[in-house]
């Protein structure tokens, strides 16, 4: 039996991905139980949203090296905080970015959205599609390790466009001093 010379690089970059992976699941756990914030038991008491910038980054970055880089034609990356539930002062770290990819038919990129979707399942993660239709490829993936979520809106290519990706990771909700507090001002650079 032959072994390609990038057989080690290959299983080394498997190692890193879960790795990176499981930290930040890790990261984005939080220490303790929910705390109930206005009757709700989604905001993540012992966190803080720049607690959960860097993680929320990493994990979208991670979702990113998944991609074969040359079939990448574009890339426009967003992160921003947003409120949750409704409430300026509860707040969730939002990173997201819109890839279009080139050089690959319909089948092709369905696969390789599958692939990448099954990569976060063998971790531990769990698919939820928000609907059936193979060319409209979108839903969320969760872990009980952590309270972030992967959201995934892939769309096949159609009609000579190329096939668009939109993955946003969305960190927990936490408690801030609202949209224009200075923390928040800071993290998303407006200061």
């Amino acid at each position: 039996m032959r072994v390609r010379a990038t057989q080690p690089e290959e299983i080394m970059k498997a190692l890193v991905s879960a790795a990176v992976v499981v930290a930040v699941s890790l990261s984005l756990a939080g220490c303790g139980a929910p705390a109930k914030s206005g009757g709700s038991d989604l905001v993540e008491s012992d966190l803080t949203l720049a607690a959960t910038k860097a993680p929320a980054q990493l994990l979208r970055n991670e979702i990113l090296t998944r991609f074969p880089e040359e079939q990448i034609e574009s890339q426009v990356s967003e992160d921003a905080s947003k409120g949750c539930e409704g409430d300026d002062k509860v707040r969730s770290w939002q990173s997201s970015t819109n890839v279009e990819l080139t050089g690959t038919s319909e089948t092709a990129f369905v696969a390789l959205i599958r692939s990448v979707r099954v990569s976060f399942e063998d971790t531990g993660w769990a698919w939820k599609a928000a609907n059936s239709r193979p060319e409209q490829l979108q839903g969320t993936l969760t872990s009980k390790k952590t309270s972030a979520k992967i959201f995934i809106n892939a769309a096949a290519p159609s009609g000579g466009a190329n096939p668009t990706l939109l993955v946003t990771v969305s960190g927990p909700c936490v408690l801030t001093g609202g949209a224009e507090s200075e923390e928040v001002l800071k993290l998303e650079n407006r200061e």
